[in-house]
């Protein structure tokens, strides 16, 4: 599955385990209640039977004692499924967190591919640019004796000039945003948590691309730190591992495998 469609099925699951919390906290805040109201009835059923220790004051003693026996069962059962819940959300907010730093991984190497092929783009304009200062200089040196052939070339010259105008800009403003992109994504790359590399994370990923199938888990890792990759792949069974290898790239494969041997020869 896709981490993003994971990642908002986990925020629905929180969710849902937060307003499980909020009616179960309803229910365990009534049942304290009636619990305090039995046990004061009972202590002044208790102090009349000092005073009337009659057949019905006991019957009325003994079935309030049943009810409180009753009402406390059900306030502890309550609280068991409580901590059941709150252990749940700890470990849907784990698994939150390790997918959004996924997804964050993911959108900064897709960022990189764009800022390569934007570089591709303005390279191709500083080619129009020269070609077209080439145009420029020929126009301008061309020889021609009409008057016609001069105003022409005048023509000619201000449309290549107008021309050059508008591709300069393009290609400063272009430079500009890669230039602000590579700092951005810098920026991002040095701010990343310590915590990406710790044992728990792993786990917590390991325990997500448990849950996926050889080519979706593939297709994620291909956009991974290939050292983060292997730490996970060790940790799956060898052949979850190996079909997960074989729907990646093969270079990126390669590499993480080449890893893999090192892990393990340390070992």
């Amino acid at each position: 599955m896709d981490p993003e469609k994971l990642l908002r099925l986990m925020e629905s699951r929180k969710e849902e385990i937060r307003r499980e919390l909020t009616m179960l906290d309803s229910d365990i805040a009534r049942l304290e209640s009636l619990l305090r109201e039995l046990v004061k009835e009972m202590e002044l059923v208790n102090d009349g039977f000092k005073v009337d220790p009659s057949e019905k004051v006991r019957t009325r003693y003994a079935s309030l004692s049943a009810k409180k026996r009753d009402v406390y069962r059900q306030l502890m059962a309550l609280q068991t499924k409580r901590e059941e819940l709150l252990r749940s959300l700890e470990d849907v907010m784990i698994d939150i967190q390790a997918l959004r730093i996924l997804c964050r991984n993911r959108k900064r190497e897709e960022e990189a591919t764009l800022l390569k092929r934007e570089i591709t783009g303005v390279s191709f304009l500083h080619m129009l640019r020269k070609a077209s200062l080439l145009l420029l200089f020929i126009v301008g040196t061309a020889g021609g004796e009409g008057a016609l052939q001069k105003k022409m070339k005048e023509q000619q010259r201000r449309v290549v000039e107008e021309g050059l105008t508008e591709i300069s800009k393009d290609i400063d403003l272009k430079l500009k945003r890669l230039e602000e992109e590579k700092k951005r994504l810098n920026m991002l790359r040095r701010q990343q948590p310590q915590e990406e590399r710790s044992k728990e994370y792993v786990e917590k990923l390991v325990n997500i691309f448990n849950k996926a199938s050889p080519d979706e888990a593939g297709a994620i890792m291909n956009n991974m730190d290939p050292h983060l990759v292997a730490q996970i792949l060790v940790r799956l069974k060898e052949r979850q591992a190996a079909s997960i290898l074989e729907a990646m790239d093969p270079q990126k494969a390669a590499e993480v495998s080449q890893i893999i041997l090192k892990i393990k020869g340390s070992r």
